[in-house]
């Protein structure tokens, strides 16, 4: 299981660092890339890093394909956070927003998943976030959550 983790983990931050080329960005909206140790606040939706890396579409809490082995596509987000896969924060509001993963147990957030997150940290490396703070959204604000 650990191996299959950090596998996961790694082909997970592969994605992440291909998502985030230059080369694919438009020149007229070229994204600012961080540096370990800044101080960054991002705002977005809370997706599962395992289907979202398979299919960009996977941003919701349902997941029809592709499922994981053992589950059948409801609550497929939750799932993999509780497997222990990474999570993270999909700025933007589109699939093709940047995304930047949460280094964090994200066993803690499966219960939020496709919720508006706001995250508050330090910059690891360009799209991943240590959180120091994390909350979500509501219909009265911001509510702590880690």
């Amino acid at each position: 299981m650990k191996t299959y983790f950090l596998f996961s983990f790694l082909v997970v931050l592969l994605y992440a660092a291909s998502a985030c080329s230059s080369e694919d960005a438009p020149e007229a909206t070229a994204e600012k890339t961080y540096t370990p140790g800044d101080s960054l606040e991002v705002i977005g939706t809370l997706v599962d890093t395992n289907c979202f890396s398979r299919d960009r579409a996977n941003i919701g809490v349902d997941h029809p394909h592709p499922a994981p082995e053992g589950q059948m596509g409801p609550a497929c987000a939750r799932f993999c956070a509780r497997q222990g896969f990474p999570v993270a924060v999909l700025t933007g509001g589109d699939p093709d927003g940047k995304v930047w993963i949460l280094l964090t147990n994200g066993q803690v957030l499966a219960d939020y998943m496709a919720g508006t997150v706001r995250a508050r940290g330090l910059v690891r490396s360009d799209g991943i976030l240590i959180p120091e703070r994390i909350e979500l959204k509501t219909d009265d604000g911001w509510t702590f959550i880690l």
